[in-house]
């Protein structure tokens, strides 16, 4: 899943627009602030301005993953209905439909599919990625299929699938 998640925040990286810049430089400009603070409190009361330095750290480090969540969630919002899941031998197929939730239309999404056992589901053995380059309309809902052939999918294989969609 390490591997998937690096290709949705490349994904997300190369499709920028005006209010993940605005986040980014909000979050720097705080950080830098606190940072300084941190610094010169360190010189009068040490145990708080370490305190504040290490959650400032923390919190710049967390702080993509947070934009990108919380922006995808409020303003790039989609949802994922699975209609078939087929497993045969060596085989999985997966239909279904990705709808539009948000305000905006898209013009590009990328699906991402890791494939787990169910005992391990922290590392997916294979993933996928299926581009979708047509416009998705508000409230619209555009069809996919994944086919895997592979000797590791048994009854036990478990699927995740999640789709980063943009302007």
């Amino acid at each position: 899943m390490l591997n998937n998640s690096f290709d949705s925040f490349l994904y997300y990286f190369s499709h920028f627009e005006y209010i993940d810049y605005l986040a980014f430089i909000w979050i720097i400009a705080l950080g830098i602030l606190f940072l300084t603070l941190g610094l010169m409190l360190i010189k009068s009361n040490f145990t708080l301005g370490l305190t504040i330095l290490l959650c400032t750290i923390i919190i710049l480090g967390l702080s993509p993953f947070a934009i990108k969540w919380y922006l995808n969630t409020n303003l790039r919002h989609t949802y994922i209905k699975i209609d078939k899941n087929i497993k045969t031998n060596n085989e999985l197929i997966i239909k279904g439909r990705l709808r539009n939730l948000s305000k905006r239309d898209f013009s590009t999404c990328k699906l991402f599919l890791g494939i787990y056992k169910t005992a391990y589901f922290m590392q997916p053995f294979k993933t996928m990625v299926q581009d979708i380059n047509k416009t998705l309309p508000r409230a619209k809902v555009t069809n996919f299929k994944f086919t895997v052939s592979d000797t590791n999918i048994t009854k036990e294989t478990d699927f995740k699938i999640k789709a980063d969609c943009y302007k």
